[in-house]
């Protein structure tokens, strides 16, 4: 007796990493994801869990068509998410001067236009992916062009970093005029004295190598940003250009608030840019792939949770020899980005970049569990809860998470949308990243194979 064959299975994991970054994109539509409301804390629960299903369960349907009604949906949420830019005020403080919408409406429908055609079939893909990247880019420098510049103390940060080193001063040894009053919320005591911020240049070595020559060149630092933004669209389509890669990247890069987040000058396009490279580098030039990996873990200070990830990247790294080789040589890359300015002022380097992060005060109005757990005057939970959720989530990725480029791009996920989900601070900026590496998982799927 004849069995019947069984039927082709495709793997689910793609189209439930998308699902998960556009729910994770509609919560931070609420309030700009600066404070605990009900409706988008329901987003992140369903963000968790569409990420851990897809992450850990290897799930497998039946279904030949999934990929094609996978890009469907991507493309469905494009272009809602794309009508949202059109129907929110695309900033904070963005008041829409009707003599320049026009432009922003031309480049939109373009991009959708170009996002379309990439269901077209293979020989459009290329022009597709090409138009829609340059229509996004226009339309983000048109945006940095027009919005008036932020008050916002990290734009500050940046804007002054840059001048500082292009003047010959170390950036890590400056203050900063605080844009809050000496009793803000927004700091612990102590660190606001005089109308000065007490610390200098808050992040990493490379940003500032990554920043200062568009911010010298243009005097306005978001410009860096958007580029940063876009050239990881760039990374994460040329890695595997299937019909589902571009719009994979086109979820991530149109969602509803992503240009509040480059008014708002947060960095996190950078760290976005060094995931991309990483997934990048793994599918086609892994001779390089340790290198880059040093690099994209020298662009935040939090991505030290997420190293030890980095054996997902290849099965191979799971022999000690390697593993040591590529972790060895990443952290040779840390060192060197890390040196010059740690030689220049030891004290003054720590204080800025690893101090204030410790001291940072709890926010009330973050979009965290620790933050709705507390609006009824319960006392807040130890800080301690987010650090060990993600070195649960760490622990759980490294025994269920596939072990691909794109596996670990979720497992990056995961982790940390863990670390914010109880954490004693945890807005727009900070989920974004998640976001972004659920999107690049999509995304860079289907080269997993080209990496095998």
């Amino acid at each position: 007796m004849h069995h019947a064959p069984e039927p082709h299975r495709q793997p689910l994991a793609p189209l439930l990493w998308l699902l998960a970054a556009v729910c994770l994109g509609q919560a931070l539509r609420i309030y700009d994801g600066t404070r605990p409301d009900p409706l988008a804390l329901r987003w992140v629960a369903m963000t968790l869990l569409l990420a851990g299903l897809a992450t850990w369960g290897r799930l497998t349907v039946a279904w030949r068509s999934l990929p094609q009604w996978t890009a469907g949906l991507a493309l469905a949420a494009v272009v809602v998410q794309l009508a949202q830019w059109l129907t929110l005020p695309l900033g904070k403080h963005w008041l829409y001067p009707r003599q320049n919408m026009g432009t922003l409406h031309l480049l939109v429908l373009a991009a959708v236009a170009f996002a379309a055609l990439t269901l077209a079939g293979p020989k459009r893909r290329t022009l597709a992916g090409a138009g829609f990247l340059a229509a996004l880019l226009l339309a983000g420098l048109w945006f940095v062009r027009w919005d008036g510049r932020p008050e916002i103390d990290v734009f500050e940060f940046q804007q002054q970093g840059c001048a500082a080193l292009a003047g010959g001063h170390n950036p890590y040894a400056m203050t900063f005029a605080s844009p809050y009053p000496d009793d803000t919320p927004f700091y612990s005591p102590g660190l606001v004295v005089g109308g000065r911020l007490q610390f200098g240049y808050i992040y990493p070595p490379l940003l500032l190598g990554l920043q200062c020559p568009v911010a010298l060149a243009t005097g306005d630092v978001r410009f860096a940003h958007w580029l940063a933004l876009v050239a990881a669209g760039v990374l994460a389509w040329r890695t595997a250009r299937n019909h589902l890669t571009l719009l994979a990247i086109a979820v991530l890069l149109t969602t509803p608030r992503t240009l509040f987040l480059i008014e708002q000058a947060w960095t996190e396009p950078f760290v976005i840019l060094g995931l991309a490279a990483v997934l990048w580098s793994a599918v086609r030039k892994p001779a390089w792939l340790p290198w880059i990996f040093g690099a994209f873990l020298g662009t935040k200070q939090y991505l030290v949770l997420v190293a030890p990830l980095g054996l997902l990247l290849d099965r191979e790294l799971w022999k000690p020899k390697a593993a040591l080789a590529f972790f060895g040589r990443a952290a040779l890359v840390l060192l060197a980005l890390h040196l010059p300015a740690v030689a220049a002022d030891p004290q003054a380097f720590w204080r800025s970049v690893v101090t204030l992060q410790m001291l940072q005060p709890f926010r009330p109005d973050s979009l965290s569990w620790l933050a709705a757990w507390s609006t009824d005057g319960k006392p807040p939970v130890g800080v301690w809860i987010a650090f060990v959720l993600a070195l649960g989530a760490v622990a759980v990725n490294l025994w269920r998470a596939p072990r691909t480029p794109a596996g670990f791009a979720a497992a990056v996920a995961t982790v940390l949308l863990a670390f914010l989900a109880l954490n004693k601070q945890a807005f727009w900026n900070y989920y974004h990243f998640p976001l972004a590496a659920l999107a690049m998982a999509a995304a860079v799927a289907p080269g997993d194979e080209a990496q095998a």
